[in-house]
């Protein structure tokens, strides 16, 4: 017989591995010496290509994610806390801008960054170390500068903008980062202890008296001095009309207001206003 091909190997391998690992010492095949194969439905394409892939991505991901650009440190020491990058967030708002570039002190003036539109703006989130750092926009190929952030003189009769990087900035953040990778019994712990824990002061199985003033009820609110003078039954002057009422004031509107009752009808009535109009309507109720 013919020398049995790699492929075929592995695809028996595969389907029976105890039998080929008897008898590929002969063969020259160990399967102890591969790390991994696909599935028997991946190998039924015999075109297709395995190895590794970095930064792959699943195919729900969002396609628009802000990217995330990682800059050397130009002050270079053994300190690795020193040289740890902080993400910094640029944004531009410029909603009639279609090509929008960050540029700075962490490039050289040298690499542009496309920024991606994200909402109306344009958003770029860069790593940089501890310092201040300048940097600019160019914006379909004009150099512009935020006029609403810091910035400073660039010396060529323009302005740069100035970010200043601080890891004090990041505490809370490092804060949260340690707590959730905190154990979770830990964590259970100490929440079972709070709710355990009782409030301060004396108990006792013996219901509280209630006083007098708890007991009685409360009289009505005192009529607000603004509702005393209204234009309701009011007496109108011989010159006006009427039919027609004055303009009454913003406070009188969307009130319940109840006439005294007279020959055994009660009198409710309210304001109301529509645009520039004002309504007022009346209810008559016998008693």
């Amino acid at each position: 017989m013919g020398q049995t091909s790699h492929k075929q190997m592995r695809n028996d391998y595969l389907r029976n591995p105890h039998i080929n690992a008897q008898t590929s010492s002969n063969s020259g095949y160990n399967p102890s010496m591969d790390f991994s194969y696909p599935s028997d439905e991946m190998i039924e394409d015999e075109d297709i290509s395995i190895g590794p892939t970095i930064g792959a991505r699943s195919p729900n991901s969002p396609t628009k994610n802000i990217p995330i650009f990682n800059f050397p440190n130009q002050n270079h020491t053994r300190n690795e806390s020193a040289n740890k990058k902080l993400p910094v967030v640029f944004k531009y708002s410029g909603k009639f801008a279609k090509d929008v570039y960050l540029i700075g002190t962490f490039t050289g003036w040298k690499e542009k960054l496309q920024m991606i539109k994200s909402d109306g703006d344009y958003m770029l989130i860069v790593e940089l170390p501890e310092g201040e750092h300048q940097y600019k926009f160019v914006v379909d190929g004009k150099w512009e500068y935020d006029a609403n952030q810091a910035s400073i003189d660039d010396n060529f009769n323009g302005k740069n903008n100035i970010v200043t990087v601080r890891k004090t900035d990041f505490e809370v953040m490092d804060a949260l980062e340690i707590d959730s990778i905190a154990p979770i019994g830990q964590k259970s712990n100490q929440s079972n202890d709070d709710l355990s824990k009782s409030p301060p002061g004396e108990y006792t199985d013996e219901l509280p008296v209630r006083g007098l003033h708890s007991m009685s009820i409360d009289k009505p609110p005192y009529l607000p001095p603004q509702l005393l003078n209204i234009v309701l039954n009011k007496d109108t002057s011989a010159r006006c009309e009427p039919a027609l009422l004055p303009e009454p004031n913003h406070v009188m509107l969307k009130h319940l207001y109840a006439l005294s009752i007279r020959d055994g009808v009660m009198v409710l009535s309210s304001t109301y206003r529509f645009k520039q109009k004002f309504v007022t309507t009346c209810f008559y109720k016998p008693i």
